[in-house]
């Protein structure tokens, strides 16, 4: 896993990842980061990757500015695995958290306990598990965007994402199997 931009640019985890970690492409990494570099400034902002497997969406806006970045991923190998690649990429420990729960168990917590608001959510399940229409609509209802928050969402081009009356669509991008859609909130 390479890192595409930012103070980090070119920096390689090289270790083999387990099958189940399916980190976003470089290819579409950086094709989402110019196109996202169109919409938000990296600089200071707060990221939250959701279902963030090996962390590549956010460890990648960590690098291009980003001032910390909650991970969320159910897996506790996954988790330890994603600590080492913060690590070895030499990334600071003060500018992430991973957290390892159930994205859902996560949010329900979190409209208990209502902490920061983010800048961007990264939404990445593993393909064909059907927690979209959940998650995004728990995501608006317990407002974790920040005003101009955006929500960027990848799926199969399998999986049709359902329409959200609460979400407006500002991109969609299709690389080869991989759809990535970014939303802001109505």
């Amino acid at each position: 896993m390479k890192i595409t931009g930012g103070y980090l640019k070119g920096r390689i985890y090289s270790k083999k990842l387990p099958n189940n970690i399916r980190p976003t492409s470089e290819l579409v990494r950086e094709a989402l980061f110019n196109t996202l570099s169109n919409l938000i400034d990296f600089n200071d902002i707060y990221v939250l990757d959701l279902c963030a497997g090996s962390g590549a969406l956010g460890l990648e806006s960590i690098s291009r500015g980003a001032q910390f970045c909650q991970f969320i991923e159910k897996d506790g190998k996954t988790c330890s695995i994603l600590k080492d690649i913060a690590n070895s990429l030499g990334i600071d420990q003060n500018s992430f958290k991973i957290t390892n729960i159930d994205v859902i168990k996560f949010l329900k917590l979190y409209k208990v306990n209502s902490e920061n608001k983010y800048d961007i959510i990264f939404f990445d399940p593993p393909y064909f598990i059907d927690l979209y229409n959940s998650v995004l609509s728990l995501l608006v209802e317990i407002d974790l965007l920040n005003q101009f928050g955006l929500i960027v969402v990848e799926y199969s081009k399998k999986i049709e994402l359902p329409k959200f009356d609460f979400l407006k669509e500002l991109k969609q991008k299709t690389y080869g199997d991989t759809i990535i859609s970014i939303f802001e909130k109505l």
